[in-house]
């Protein structure tokens, strides 16, 4: 069975790693703020579809993946603010 739009869903580029230090903390942040926009977005497009159903126009399975997708991309953001608190804690429990 095959489910349109997954396949060029990707979490991570596909490209090598750069060797230098700066270009990957760069890729790093700019592939963060996508997410933050992805998150965004899902957030807005659930909202919209909620309003459609409360207005009697919208689809309740479009509803329901709108919701289930913004729920999901809302968790992985609160999950990676979670890990890298976590490690910025870790990094000042060290002792220099």
């Amino acid at each position: 069975m095959k489910i349109d739009g997954f396949e060029s869903a990707t979490l991570l580029p596909r490209t090598p790693a750069p060797t230098s230090g700066t270009g990957r903390d760069a890729r790093f942040a700019e592939r963060l703020g996508e997410l933050l926009r992805a998150a965004s977005d899902d957030q807005h497009t659930a909202e919209t579809e909620a309003q459609k159903i409360a207005s009697g126009t919208g689809d309740g399975l479009d509803a329901m993946l709108a919701l289930s997708k913004a729920d999901l991309s809302l968790r992985l953001v609160a999950e990676l603010r979670n890990r890298g608190l976590e490690a910025f804690q870790e990094i000042m429990r060290l002792q220099v």
